[in-house]
């Protein structure tokens, strides 16, 4: 069975991962920016092998679609900024946020053109969300 046309099976003499990378650097390089910054602020205790996949996992197009979904339901049980952020913990992580974390988090969604979906993104691809230890 055939999966390209012919003569083109092997991508001819381009690598397959230099055209991801030339389709989709820019959102890569912007998620291991947000990664670096939530370490510099203290979202991420340490910097861990989890990295790699949080950036993959940043732009994903499902992540993407569960982030809008997320930022939707809280910004529809509650009107207040600072509740939405803290039941996105809770849907998220299961506990609420220490004050530091939502200082942080409230700091970073300031900046943001849309705020519930810059913090369900920085949520779920948190260590604590991605890993289960």
């Amino acid at each position: 069975m055939q999966y390209a046309p012919a003569g083109r099976g092997d991508f001819g003499h381009i690598d397959p991962r230099i055209h991801l990378w030339k389709q989709h650097k820019g959102r890569w390089i912007a998620g291991i920016k947000r990664y670096a910054h939530a370490i510099k602020q203290g979202l991420i205790a340490r910097p861990s092998l989890i990295a790699p996949l949080a950036v993959t996992l940043a732009n994903d197009a499902a992540f993407i679609e569960l982030a809008r979904a997320l930022a939707e339901r809280m910004q529809r049980e509650s009107s207040d900024p600072a509740a939405q952020l803290q039941r996105g913990f809770l849907l998220t992580l299961g506990r609420a946020p220490s004050a530091k974390e939502l200082a942080v988090l409230q700091a970073y969604t300031a900046t943001e053109s849309e705020p519930m979906f810059a913090a369900a993104r920085v949520l779920l691809n948190t260590d604590n969300f991605i890993t289960r230890e």
